[in-house]
């Protein structure tokens, strides 16, 4: 009975063992979209297209619930609201795109995944900013090409 013990004992050590090694080679030799993250498809049309970023900026020294937190910084802010108007110049139309704040997506040039929001902050400075920004929507888009931005008013903001 006492063999019968030790054998049980060992045969479940090495389940055990054996049991841990195959997830954790298995996670390994998977690519884990959180940190390597695939491509989206991009889709080819003939139609020609006027792509235009919109970021709203939660800069501001405001008191309240929905205040900023008092950043005054630029380059603090996050982009709390992101469109993208895209004008079909075949087609005459007009179509507007919101992205919640919150989608997780890569930045081109930082490693693993942030929301879509703090890829403002993944720069040194508020042009760099929403350049990771413009990058972020345009991969998140499926290679989407951004023609402007609002960074013009950037500098309105930054004086």
């Amino acid at each position: 009975m006492q063999k019968m013990k030790k054998w049980a004992v060992l045969m479940l050590a090495l389940v055990l063992v054996f049991g841990c090694m195959v997830p954790a080679q298995a996670l390994e030799s998977s690519k884990n979209p959180l940190i390597d993250p695939w491509p989206v498809p991009h889709v080819e049309t003939e139609d020609e297209f006027y792509n235009i970023l919109l970021a709203g900026i939660d800069l501001g020294n405001y008191t309240g619930v929905w205040a900023s937190g008092g950043k005054n910084v630029l380059e603090d802010c996050h982009t709390d609201v992101v469109m993208v108007v895209s004008l079909n110049k075949t087609k005459n139309t007009v179509s507007l795109v919101s992205l919640p704040r919150d989608t997780l997506t890569y930045v081109p040039d930082v490693h693993g995944i942030y929301k879509l929001n703090a890829a403002f902050n993944c720069a040194e400075t508020a042009e760099e900013g929403m350049e990771r920004v413009c990058d972020a929507v345009t991969w998140l888009l499926g290679g989407v090409e951004i023609h402007r931005t609002d960074a013009a008013a950037l500098e309105v903001f930054s004086r």
